[in-house]
C-alpha cells in the first residue's frame, strides 16, 4: 500500500492504492499499526536534513486475517516539500534480533 499526503497527516487519513487487497485487509493493517507499540522506529536524513525517511516496525496479530511483521515508512517533503510519501510494507523472514543489532552496530 502507498500514498501521499502532508507531512502531518495520520495515517488513516492518507488516501492508499490497494494493490490488490482487500479493504477489509487493509482496514486491519492500518488499524494495527495505530493500535500496535512499535518494535522499532528507525530514523533517516540526508546531509542538508531537508528529506528523511522514518520507519516504524511492528507485530500485528489481528486474527487469522493480519498475524505478521509489518512497517510504515514514511519518506517526508517527497514527492514535494511540505508532502510525505507513506508505505506499508509486510516483512517476511524477520528476525527482530538481527534488526537491532545491524542498527546497533551502526552506531558504534
Amino acid at each position: 500500500m502507498t500514498g501521499v499526503g502532508s507531512l502531518d497527516d495520520d495515517i488513516q487519513d492518507v488516501k492508499m492504492t490497494r494493490m490488490g487487497n482487500s479493504m477489509k485487509y487493509l482496514r486491519r493493517v492500518i488499524g494495527g499499526l495505530i493500535n500496535t507499540p512499535a518494535l522499532f522506529h528507525i530514523w533517516c536524513e540526508d546531509e542538508d536534513k531537508n528529506k528523511w525517511t522514518e520507519c516504524t516496525i511492528s507485530y500485528i496479530l489481528d486474527d487469522e486475517l493480519v498475524e505478521d511483521y509489518y512497517m510504515l515508512q514514511k519518506i517526508c517533503n517527497y514527492p514535494n516539500t511540505g508532502s510525505a510519501l507513506y508505505s506499508i510494507w509486510k516483512l517476511k523472514l524477520i528476525i527482530p534480533e538481527y534488526i537491532n543489532i545491524f542498527w546497533r552496530a551502526a552506531e558504534r
